[in-house]
């Protein structure tokens, strides 16, 4: 049961999209630690090519960041074709108009910081067994 666990872990693609590296590096090691594939974008745009050409099962995008902010890649990936990721917000910002933009935008959830580990971890395995149980009935389909 651990190694199926841990397989399924491994095929969740995660794209971090975060331009300081300290939140980069700190964010990939939670997540590699618990098994997951992580790669990390340092702005948005890059963001957006990325989904296009390897689409990602749960993108962590920081809404402040230089070339595009988060709300405006947000709208970009929800224009590009299927597969579409679930899209967190992770960001300072705690107020309720942010995450109403968020929302709006086009994001699924939202993360302020500073977040816990176990904050992170439970937001990402949330959003695994989601796209576990879609895939289950799509399967069954």
């Amino acid at each position: 049961m651990h190694a199926a666990f841990t397989a399924s872990r491994c095929s969740f693609r995660i794209l971090v999209v975060e331009d300081n590296a300290i939140n980069q590096k700190v964010i990939g090691i939670i997540l590699r630690e618990a098994g997951f594939k992580v790669d990390v974008a340092s702005h948005r745009d890059q963001a957006v090519k990325v989904q296009r050409s390897e689409p990602y099962d749960l993108i962590l995008m920081d809404l402040q960041m230089p070339v595009m902010d988060g709300w405006e890649a947000t709208r970009r990936i929800r224009e590009l074709p299927q597969p579409q990721p679930v899209i967190v917000a992770v960001t300072a910002d705690v107020v309720d108009q942010v995450r109403e933009e968020c929302l709006k935008a086009g994001m699924d959830d939202y993360l302020s910081k500073p977040f816990t580990r176990d904050q992170l971890l439970a937001i990402v395995r949330s959003v695994q067994k989601g796209r576990e149980g879609a895939d289950r009935v799509l399967k069954a389909s």
